[in-house]
């Protein structure tokens, strides 16, 4: 029988990555650099991500892409862009289920970068696409995006059920569509409530699955002729215009984006001027308010306050600048992002930061988020990057080295519980999501990617790692030794799993090396469904076919075995880069005891100071 001091010490219930504290005075059961591509999920366990996939056409020419939105309009539709070189595009699955890139339109700067907001107009009744690219114009779109069923002389049928103008194509104004395989433009005059428009002057190059785009509409000198309309944010349907080379913002009235009128008195809806002490970043709503950000370290508070002139419901606009600390600036206007009731930022310290209901504050009041990964946060370059939310993460990409940083929120018994996970390394600069899928536009070409989807990189492995902190087993003064390594976890019958044992800081003294075999029947530990015809109802199984029970992938049992060795501190790290590998472990641990010998090497007197 195994004595009580050879009894393994196990660790599980994993917390988080970090990487601020020494990684040999934290917690065993943190993850710690150099960990990359692996996530801790619901099940506390620590597991490989899921790869991605491209979506649409490869395409491998150095253009990456720099701008993208996924627009889920009050129709029901969603409208997916992207812009890259100089295309905007718009992504569209035809009657066969073939996803396509769509060209909106070309001829943009090659360094633009896009800011998007949504409006609603009231004479067309429709919720349209604002964006702005750093000029003095600002563009309307209103969605319209169909496939060709049929021609006649002067009408064209779509496809499908939903009629023009419910799939975004105008009824008012602009009734101008593009042929985006041949880019001539064609006007129409009416049956847009149906599936074929009519009024047509010439139909010719127009043929069956050719697809069609509501031609953007382009208002110009907006707000005035020098403006540099850099970043747009709307409350309440009106529009705020942030220039970055200048210090006022612009607000437009809510019933036109073009029109800055203020009334005497002014009166809700009005349009409005806000003059900063300083040129703005951008504009983000939070509740009934809109806080502006400029390129300093400043933030405003705006709010609109409604009061009675004389019979008049008049209302005003507040200003307040809050106090903030040197550093805690908004560092770029694609790095900020709305979640549930707060707004998340990367500041230009580098910092994430949390800003929440700040209404009645008179200094910004932030919560840190990133302190636990500080190290790599300050150590990062985060140049075209972008904070993203999505379900109950947070996103934070940072292209120039390839790595992408996710917070996550997960509701416990104790209440809401945050943890980083460790670093991924996917070639993303923006994020979007397509059916609340997740996907990444690519920091390199103009491919984009459907995220954390199967088990490979694009049909390449990828190298996941899970390093964990030292540990000294509550005695950091004392020698300890061991000579068995358990680990448990789950594993696919292809996965090669190295297991490296670190004795002391990077292996100082020694490492230790094993690879934990997925296929070795000896540590697999699952029940079989018996498919033998007549062991099961008909029905209830099929024939052939074997299943495992529990997990997809079975469970194993792995005790690593080698001569004892004295150590203070040792630590355990895992990887795997086999093609479609996929493991998760769910507790590690070795029959630690104390050592006999004592490090009586390490004392040491000093006899005489000179």
């Amino acid at each position: 029988m195994r004595k009580a001091n050879f009894q393994f010490s196990i660790e599980s219930g994993f917390p988080g990555y970090f990487s601020k504290p020494d990684k040999t005075a934290t917690a065993p059961r943190r993850l710690v650099s150099p960990s990359q591509n692996v996530l801790i999920n619901d099940g506390e366990k620590v597991a490989t991500r899921g790869g991605y996939s491209l979506d649409s056409a490869a395409d491998a020419s150095l253009t990456p892409n720099r701008s993208g939105i996924t627009w889920k309009t009050s129709r029901g539709t969603e409208r997916v862009l992207r812009m890259y070189d100089d295309e905007l595009e718009v992504r569209f699955v035809d009657a066969d289920g073939d996803i396509n890139w769509v060209r909106l339109a070309n001829g943009w700067s090659t360094t633009a970068i896009f800011s998007f907001a949504t409006w609603w107009d009231v004479t067309e009744k429709l919720e349209e696409l604002l964006f702005v690219v750093g000029n003095a114009n600002i563009y309307e779109w209103g969605g319209g995006t169909a496939e060709v069923d049929s021609v006649a002389a002067t009408t064209i049928t779509k496809k499908g059920t939903p009629t023009w103008a419910q799939t975004g194509f105008y009824t008012v104004a602009n009734k101008t569509l593009v042929n985006i395989r041949t880019g001539t433009e064609y006007t129409y005059t009416g049956g847009e409530t149906t599936t074929t428009l009519t009024g047509i002057a010439d139909t010719t190059g127009i043929v069956a699955g050719d697809i069609l785009v509501q031609k953007i509409i382009t208002n110009s000198n907006i707000p005035n002729s020098s403006a540099v309309n850099s970043q747009i944010g709307v409350l309440n349907n009106q529009v705020w215009y942030v220039d970055e080379n200048s210090n006022d913002v612009n607000i437009s009235t809510d019933s036109d984006y073009t029109s800055f009128t203020i009334g005497s008195p002014r009166v809700p809806g009005n349009g409005e001027l806000l003059t900063l002490d300083g040129p703005g970043r951008a504009a983000i709503s939070l509740d009934q308010d809109m806080l502006v950000a400029t390129v300093d370290d400043d933030w405003y508070r705006s709010k609109f306050e409604q009061i009675t002139v004389s019979t008049t419901l008049a209302e005003t606009l507040s200003v307040k600048k809050l106090r903030t600390g040197k550093g805690k600036g908004l560092k770029n206007k694609n790095l900020v992002t709305n979640f549930g009731n707060a707004i998340i930022y990367l500041s230009n310290d580098n910092t994430l930061e949390a800003i929440e209901r700040p209404q009645d504050l008179e200094t910004i009041s932030t919560q840190v988020l990133s302190d636990p990964v500080k190290a790599d946060f300050d150590a990062e370059d985060f140049t075209n990057g972008q904070v993203y939310t999505h379900k109950n993460r947070v996103y934070v990409s940072a292209p120039v080295n390839g790595k992408v940083y996710i917070l996550e929120f997960k509701q416990t018994e104790e209440g809401v519980k945050r943890f980083w996970q460790p670093p991924q390394i996917l070639p993303v600069r923006v994020f979007v999501t397509v059916s609340d899928a997740l996907y990444g536009l690519s920091s390199q070409t103009p491919e984009v990617y459907k995220l954390f989807d199967g088990t490979d990189d694009n049909d390449r492995p990828f190298l996941a790692r899970a390093a964990f902190a030292y540990n000294s087993y509550g005695k950091r003064e004392l020698l300890k030794t061991l000579d068995e390594w358990f680990t448990e976890g789950y594993i696919s019958g292809n996965t090669e799993l190295a297991l490296t044992l670190n004795y002391e800081l990077d292996g100082a003294t020694q490492q230790l090396a094993t690879i934990i075999i997925g296929g070795d029947p000896d540590i697999l530990f699952q029940s079989e469904k018996s498919i033998a015809l007549g062991d099961n109802p008909l029905g209830d199984e099929g024939l052939g076919v074997l299943d495992n029970l529990g997990p997809e992938n079975p469970k194993f049992r792995h005790i690593f075995p080698f001569p004892p060795k004295d150590f203070f501190e040792i630590q355990p790290i895992y990887e795997m880069d086999s093609q479609d590998g996929v493991f998760e472990i769910l507790a590690f641990g070795g029959n630690v005891r104390l050592a006999r010998r004592q490090p009586s090497y390490i004392k040491k007197q000093i006899t005489s100071i000179n």
